[in-house]
């Protein structure tokens, strides 16, 4: 459906494996989620996220790489979402 926003919290530099990434955190629905992305993947302090799916203020959304532990694709409340 495109590409939209999700706002999170971006760690220092230097957490990741390659001088590029970085690791962010944010919590959705009641669920803490960490993983580590590329810096091209950030805008800001908002991480790209793709919309797969909407139903109500449920949003399933691809993230650009998996969670510590879960998958990429995830349920979000809708309302956390920003056209990017």
């Amino acid at each position: 459906m495109g590409t939209m926003l999700i706002p999170v919290d971006v760690a220092d530099p230097g957490l990741g494996v390659f001088k590029s990434e970085r690791a962010i955190s944010f919590e959705a629905g009641g669920e803490r989620y960490e993983l580590i992305v590329d810096e091209n993947d950030l805008q800001g302090s908002n991480l790209k996220v793709y919309l797969v799916a909407r139903r109500g203020d449920e949003a399933l959304i691809d993230l650009p790489r998996e969670t510590f532990t879960s998958g990429y694709r995830i349920r979000v409340p809708y309302s956390l979402l920003q056209p990017a």
